[in-house]
């Protein structure tokens, strides 16, 4: 009985000092800074999707539109130059495609007109 009350209280004496350490290693603050090495490259590939509710101006009178957009885009950065506290200057490129649809626009004899014009326009290039 003797044995088990010890290695018991040792256990538990255990139990307390790794909790306290856990509660004081909770409390710092950290700062962590990450020093870019010159011509790192770095790339990401990044998907976009969104919705927008948009108001625009037509022939002096308000619409509300809404616009969605679909997307895919690569991003690349590049450590331009970086300083001895790895302060860096990065250049970044992005390319991709995106898909974008407006819709609620009034479109045809709904929308507003002006005396004479035109309700559609056609224009071609040569």
């Amino acid at each position: 009985m003797k044995r088990w009350g010890l290695l018991g209280t040792f256990v538990l004496v255990l139990s307390v000092v790794l909790w306290n350490s856990w509660l004081v290693s909770q409390e710092q603050e950290v700062t962590l800074r990450y020093k870019f090495p010159t011509k790192e490259t770095r790339t990401y590939s990044i998907r976009l999707t969104g919705e927008m509710a948009v108001t625009v101006q037509i022939l002096g009178q308000e619409a509300p539109a809404m616009i969605s957009l679909q997307g895919t885009m690569t991003q690349t950065e590049r450590v331009e130059d970086a300083d001895k506290e790895g302060v860096a200057t990065i250049v970044a490129t992005t390319k991709g495609r995106m898909k974008t649809e407006v819709t609620g626009l009034p479109i045809g004899a709904e929308s507003p007109q002006r005396a004479g014009s035109p309700r559609s326009h056609r224009s071609s290039q040569s």
